[in-house]
């Protein structure tokens, strides 16, 4: 883990020093589009990011549940001897594994890119947020963590109705306690 970090912030330092600290929004051709629904205004590029997220998240679960890889993947999550003891090569399923994590992160980072301006320190944030979702929804749990993702940002999204948008991650936290004091293992966590 703090090999990750330690590059995390590495990575980091030399976007500052390439591109400087100021924000940056990139121009898209469907920037500005929005879809009128009745009285209801839709920003289609979020419409769009949305759309796609649920199908990564789809798509991600099918590999998950249906491919030998996927099979690997989740027997050497939850149990790293018997999958050893089965013939899978864990280090290979690990890196597997990595990878996928790694090219989800990029997908959501370019679902993200029209959506706001570009910092090199916006990850902080999500890391947050993914810590609280994860959390929320359950460890290992991916449907979980699609749930506890739509809570959060529904609950964030409405709470901007009532407190100052700085409170985000007051509201974020807030839910997390509550459920961490009821429910431990999360929303779709199993007993454990």
């Amino acid at each position: 883990m703090l090999p990750l970090v330690s590059m995390g912030l590495v990575l980091e330092n030399l976007a500052l020093l390439l591109w400087g600290p100021d924000y940056r929004s990139p121009q898209t051709a469907l920037g500005l589009e929005t879809l009128w629904m009745g009285p209801v205004m839709i920003d289609v590029s979020r419409l769009i990011a949305f759309g796609l997220a649920i199908v990564i998240t789809f798509l991600i679960f099918i590999f998950l549940k249906k491919t030998n890889i996927g099979k690997c993947i989740r027997a050497a999550s939850d149990n790293r001897t018997g999958a050893i003891v089965v013939g899978i090569n864990v280090n290979r399923i690990n890196n597997t594994a990595f990878a996928l994590g790694a090219a989800t992160t990029a997908a959501a980072g370019v679902l993200l890119l029209p959506l706001m301006p570009l910092s090199p320190h916006l990850g902080h944030d999500f890391t947050l947020t993914a810590f609280i979702v994860v959390i929320l929804g359950g460890m290992g749990n991916l449907i979980g963590a699609l749930v506890g993702g739509l809570i959060l940002g529904i609950a964030e999204s409405v709470s901007t109705l009532f407190l100052p948008a700085t409170l985000k991650h007051a509201v974020s936290f807030s839910i997390l306690i509550i459920i961490m004091l009821f429910r431990p293992q999360g929303l779709l966590g199993g007993k454990k």
